[in-house]
């Protein structure tokens, strides 16, 4: 039995040293193609391939962590099964499955709840957040810009009173405000309260 367990393990880890290898070899293949050949669509396939080896590799390591932590629930080792079913939570959450199975038994078996993801990938989701919302306001910003350039031609042209910029000034010079209370870190909600 422990020698079939060996065997199978070496053959499982000889398998995955042999996937890496070839994950690496294409993707030096695929730079060659793009930066020295200028073959963008081979890249582009070669590319793919490489983020689909990835994919597969972690929805592998995702499924052997979760059975990992059924075999410590199983041995009743209650400390590593519920950190496994936590790693599971937190480190491979996009195997939906998998963590709302382990999320599930953390909960149903050992009456905790998961945490809910690791430090710092809340952290690197607050910063795409914050980059998502600033690129919002310059935006808007921009296109009260456009706004105010169309109602000065039209004044210019004769066609347009002057105080119908005026609510297209108010709205830039509203998102101006926020954006800078967003920069010095005064979130949305204390923004809109103060106007």
């Amino acid at each position: 039995m422990k020698l079939t367990l060996a065997l199978t393990l070496m053959a499982l880890s000889t398998g995955w040293v042999a996937a890496q290898d070839k994950m690496a070899d294409t993707l030096r293949k695929a730079v060659v193609e793009e930066e020295s050949q200028h073959n963008l669509a081979a890249a582009v396939e070669d590319y793919q391939a490489v983020v689909a080896q990835f994919d597969q590799g972690r929805k592998t390591a995702a499924t052997a962590l979760f059975r990992l932590a059924e075999c410590y629930r199983k041995q009743d080792k209650k400390d590593q099964a519920i950190a496994a079913y936590q790693r599971v939570v937190q480190e491979f959450a996009d195997q939906s499955k998998l963590a709302q199975q382990s999320r599930t038994v953390l909960a149903s078996t050992y009456k905790i709840a998961p945490k809910a993801a690791d430090g710092r990938a809340a952290e690197t989701a607050r910063a795409e957040a914050r980059q998502r919302y600033r690129a919002l306001l310059l935006e808007g910003i921009n296109v009260a810009n456009d706004q105010l350039g169309a109602v000065e031609k039209q004044i210019q042209l004769g066609g347009s009173l002057e105080t119908e910029a005026a609510p297209f000034l108010q709205e830039k010079l509203k998102l101006e405000r926020e954006l800078a209370a967003f920069d010095m870190g005064i979130m949305p909600a204390e923004t809109t309260r103060k106007q």
